[in-house]
């Protein structure tokens, strides 16, 4: 089956075998998401001098708390036998994990392909997920809740109300990946190229955004992408309840509920 890993490459160390750590055999769309979340926030650092493999990622400790303790931990626990214990880092100011692991480590970096060390300019969608529509979305679903945004802009009102789903990354690659599959899925968005001053590292940076704007397109990224982060489920379930007697909320529910996407063309105007 194509879904079926090699997993040749994959050494344990001493560690792995005490913890029983155990690799998947094959793609799903929880290793498919995990994958779109490890292209995100995640990092994988290699020391041959000390036999260390470390794979790091870290949010914001003020909303990613329950995201981190309730999705990420519990995904490694079932894709790799492995507890993961969140916790704070760099001094309070993230929250997330790090996880220690030879096998796990080669299994992202040479069964998924991702590189090891700085990866802006090189992270993208795996060549070995794109055999599936279902494995590319549930990786964009992973990456969104690590580098998307749900936002509510004024736009012509004085309260905030138009929905928006805004997302950024330093790889072009990436959201060049992330663009053709969403337009391959029929959404129409924004695609651009930002230059900004980082006061951080007092240095300008390169970011490549991609923006679906309007209640159609929200509704179509919750009927096809759609979001494990509760923060998103959250802010997504109370907009729509404040919103319940909007025409075009109930016009975009209406579509939601036929989950053709050529339903979604169909009826847009």
């Amino acid at each position: 089956m194509r879904n079926i890993l090699d997993l040749r490459k994959i050494q344990f160390s001493k560690c792995d075998l005490k913890r029983k750590i155990f690799i998947p055999q094959k793609l799903d769309e929880d290793l498919s998401y995990l994958c779109g979340f490890l292209a995100g926030d995640g990092n994988f650092y290699m020391r041959l001098n000390k036999y260390e493999y470390s794979i790091i990622c870290v949010g914001n400790p003020k909303d990613e708390k329950q995201f981190y303790n309730e999705v990420i931990s519990s995904l490694f626990k079932k894709l790799f036998n492995i507890e993961v214990i969140p916790r704070l880092f760099d001094q309070g100011t993230t929250y997330g994990i790090k996880i220690r692991s030879k096998a796990i480590f080669l299994f992202f970096t040479k069964v998924i392909g991702f590189p090891s060390g700085k990866k802006c300019d090189k992270i993208k969608i795996p060549y070995i997920l794109k055999q599936s529509d279902n494995f590319i979305k549930s990786f964009i679903q992973g990456f969104a809740d690590a580098d998307f945004c749900f936002t509510l802009k004024k736009r012509y009102r004085k309260e905030f109300y138009y929905p928006c789903i805004e997302g950024a990354s330093a790889s072009e690659k990436m959201i060049d990946d992330i663009a053709f599959y969403l337009n391959k899925f029929r959404f129409r968005f924004n695609k651009c190229k930002i230059v900004r001053f980082d006061k951080r590292v007092n240095k300008f940076e390169i970011i490549f955004r991609i923006d679906l704007n309007g209640y159609l397109q929200l509704f179509m990224w919750m009927n096809t992408i759609g979001f494990r982060n509760l923060k998103y489920i959250k802010k997504f379930e109370a907009w729509r309840e404040k919103n319940l007697s909007n025409k075009k909320v109930l016009k975009a529910s209406k579509i939601l509920a036929d989950s053709s996407a050529e339903s979604f063309i169909n009826k847009e105007k």
